[in-house]
């Protein structure tokens, strides 16, 4: 199977209503709506190893990665740089889950790490190794203040969703 890896039909997805909200006590952060069109196919990134990521959400918020903005001054540091990438990232780190190969699988903040640096190097305008760099090193030194701030870490039942397999159960 000769698939390349990158972001799938990405015209499905589209980012409105950018506001400022109160992060800490010095600063505002960014945060863009996004909605997953349903009538199109659905926005996916494939990654090299032939695993299919998908959103949990159809709807939902991102942050592209927190950037906080004393930094957007810098060219790097535009806040949604990598708009694709920190929307899965942001899922992964809010739900503790994504859909992987159909399946709504538990993941690690490590796992949304290293999904997050994959994702960047197949962003359709992915920039320079630096840029991608300042963002990955960010992610991890600062992610841990918003790993599952908002939704309790789901209990570890396995892989497979029965909702989504059988609707009649749920």
């Amino acid at each position: 199977m000769n698939t390349t890896a990158g972001f799938e039909n990405i015209d499905c997805i589209k980012f409105t209503n950018a506001r400022k909200v109160k992060a800490w006590i010095f600063w505002k952060r960014v945060i863009v709506d996004f909605k997953v069109d349903p009538i199109m196919p659905t926005f996916l990134f494939r990654r090299v190893n032939g695993d299919v990521i998908q959103l949990p959400d159809m709807t939902g918020t991102t942050d592209f990665c927190t950037t906080p903005p004393p930094l957007w001054m810098f060219p790097w540091f535009v806040p949604c740089r990598f708009a694709y990438s920190g929307t899965i990232h942001d899922q992964g780190y809010l739900h503790h889950y994504l859909i992987i190969n159909g399946c709504r699988t538990l993941v690690t903040r490590q796992y949304c790490d290293d999904l997050l640096e994959e994702c960047i190097e197949h962003e359709p305008d992915a920039g320079t190794q630096a840029e991608g760099w300042a963002y990955k090193a960010g992610v991890r030194m600062f992610g841990w203040a918003y790993w599952g701030k908002d939704e309790p870490i789901p209990p570890a039942v396995g892989k497979l969703d029965m909702s989504r397999i059988l609707p009649s159960i749920a």
